[in-house]
């Protein structure tokens, strides 16, 4: 097992970190199962693909590597425009169903700042730019 810090304060910055990805995975989760289910979607097969293939995805993988080294290039990922579109009809198709896809909006939000601050041909994850200026580490 890896030491993180002598100090207990990093021990639970670690863990609440953790805890925060766990709730946020849930929330996720959920409303993708609200939003499959509104729309007719056997639940059962988008739990065989977190199961079997989101879990194990290189894609994760990926975009934690992206987001540490803030390699926002456009390679191997998904240009913050792709990514808008996607997400807008996301949302609509969320709103004909009846329901709302929360973090969605969210991600629609940081990724039109993202566009409009003429980031549009770098990778999506670069809305992580965005959260780190806000949090003012830019």
């Amino acid at each position: 097992m890896t030491v993180i810090s002598e100090r207990p304060r990093i021990a639970n910055v670690m863990k609440l970190a953790i805890n925060y990805n766990v709730i946020s995975t849930i929330e996720l989760i959920s409303q993708s199962y609200i939003f499959a289910e509104k729309c007719g979607l056997p639940l059962e097969h988008l739990r065989d693909f977190y199961q079997q293939l989101w879990f194990a995805h290189p894609a994760p993988k990926m975009y934690a590597e992206k987001l540490l080294k803030r390699d926002f290039a456009g390679r191997g990922g998904f240009v913050m425009t792709g990514g808008l579109k996607d997400v807008r009809l996301m949302l609509s198709t969320a709103a004909e169903a009846g329901t709302k896809l929360e973090f969605g909006e969210i991600a629609e939000r940081n990724l039109s700042n993202a566009v409009d601050t003429g980031m549009g041909e770098r990778d999506w994850s670069a809305i992580h730019e965005l959260a780190r200026k806000k949090a003012g580490l830019a």
